[in-house]
């Protein structure tokens, strides 16, 4: 297996917990904060490790835009959503 691959299941596995645990059987949202961080976790590793980027390169590539993004996003949801509770 390549480690392409290996990231493409670890991206794919994240969704469809995401999408299953969170969205359809509404579950906590914190979970989409740990589901994204273990995806990144996981991917930062993998480049790190298997691939023999840097550290630094690894990290960035891992942690990107979307994911703080999608971060920063759930929080202001789940921030609007206890304001109104």
């Amino acid at each position: 297996m390549t480690p392409n691959v290996l990231m493409l299941i670890v991206t794919i596995g994240a969704l469809v917990f995401m999408l299953v645990f969170c969205l359809i059987l509404k579950h906590s949202m914190i979970y989409i904060f740990v589901a994204l961080f273990l995806q990144s976790v996981f991917l930062f590793l993998i480049r790190w490790l298997w691939i023999g980027k840097t550290p630094t390169a690894a990290f960035f590539n891992s942690f990107d835009l979307v994911t703080i993004v999608v971060i920063i996003g759930l929080t202001i949801h789940t921030i609007q959503k206890k304001a109104h509770e």
